[in-house]
């Protein structure tokens, strides 16, 4: 409770320093945070589509009021995984930011699409794939103190093809005796990575694969309602 009382203080602190009126804005941002909302503001009454037009427009002018105070940069990334609702948020904050000293960086993969247009002040930079240099620094840095064989750090460059996210997870992979440092046996793609990951869990894989299909957050209460394993061992 405490924690919570303490969380609400800072929120109101904020929002009092980015100039945002507290009437509207603290019902509204509590309970999107799930927090109890204080007695001294009324709950806004307001049908559910109403609510989420000034609870993004409440969002939008928080960050806008904090950047007048001090200039702010707001990173976002993974745009491609992005919900509609922070999409439009993130729409509203780069399409109203020229005057205000508010800088957004926000990362994406090539399919994705900006619903808004580019202005004067964007600025759209394409990434290309690591080079096989590059890429061979990024395993070499993951390895750290071992020196993987020729042929492994050939294989392991060959299947990354300049991602990093996939040489740094094939690196770990073969340090861990996943892949048995043997070229052939390396995994061709990050989700067979992932796969030889969990084979190598034990029982914690079918937690894992239960855990999958409820989605990426969830209670513990609800993970032990579905899953066949007892208690002790979940």
């Amino acid at each position: 409770m405490r924690a919570k009382t303490s969380t609400r203080a800072q929120l109101e602190h904020s929002l009092n320093v980015a100039g945002i009126k507290l009437d509207e804005a603290v019902p509204l941002i509590c309970e999107m945070l799930n927090l109890p909302i204080p007695q001294k503001y009324s709950p806004l009454v307001l049908a559910p589509h109403q609510k989420r037009k000034r609870l993004l427009a409440v969002l939008a002018g928080w960050m806008f009021g904090t950047a007048s105070v001090q200039p702010l940069v707001l990173a976002i990334e993974d745009l491609h995984w992005i919900d509609p609702s922070t999409l439009e948020l993130t729409q509203m904050l780069i399409e109203q930011s020229a005057t205000v000293p508010l800088m957004l960086l926000c990362t994406a993969r090539p399919q994705f699409r900006t619903p808004w247009q580019m202005r004067a002040h964007h600025a759209h930079i394409n990434l290309s794939g690591l080079s096989d240099h590059h890429t061979r620094e990024v395993v070499a840095s993951v390895a750290a103190r071992s020196t993987l064989p020729e042929e492994v750090m050939d294989a392991v460059v060959r299947r990354a093809d300049g991602v990093p996210l996939f040489a740094e997870e094939l690196a770990r992979l073969i340090l861990e005796g996943v892949g048995r440092v043997v070229a052939r046996e390396i995994p061709a793609t990050l989700h067979d990575s992932l796969a030889a990951r969990l084979d190598q869990m034990g029982t914690a894989k079918e937690v894992a694969q239960v855990a999958a299909v409820i989605g990426r957050e969830f209670s513990y209460e609800l993970l032990h309602t579905v899953a066949t394993i007892p208690e002790e061992e979940l």
